[in-house]
């Protein structure tokens, strides 16, 4: 059985749930950077003021949502992590690229890589609604 937002008779997997609230702590600690204005690397340049509180801002809407959509299991929060996790890889490389290498990269670039596949392999939980 399904209502509008998730389907009841699935379980969960504890994965989906663990990356659900991982969202959530993530969007709470861009709000702490929101708040004490703390500069931001993007595609390995390093932005401060105005243009870093715009990025925050979207960053935090985007895990609240991812927050939200994991724990209803909804397909479009489904997609929208694919592309951050992704979002996430480019950052690495970009790091890596930009950096003298070190095993500091590893475990970023391991972690989205195990993500991912998580993600992709669990699709069938959620649901286009």
């Amino acid at each position: 059985m399904t209502d509008g937002h998730y389907k009841k008779d699935l379980n969960r997997p504890i994965g989906i749930a663990i990356l659900s609230a991982l969202y959530a702590i993530s969007a709470f600690f861009s709000l702490a950077r929101l708040i004490m204005g703390i500069p931001i690397v993007v595609i390995g340049q390093t932005i401060s003021g105005f243009p870093a509180q715009l990025f925050y801002t979207f960053m935090i809407l985007l895990n609240v949502y991812l927050a939200y959509g994991f724990n209803k299991l909804l397909k479009p929060a489904w997609v929208i992590s694919i592309i951050f996790t992704l979002y996430g890889l480019l950052e690495t490389i970009l790091y890596f690229s930009y950096s003298q290498w070190s095993y500091n990269i590893i475990f970023p670039l391991f972690l989205n890589l195990i993500i991912l596949a998580y993600i992709i392999r669990k699709s069938e939980y959620f649901q286009n609604e």
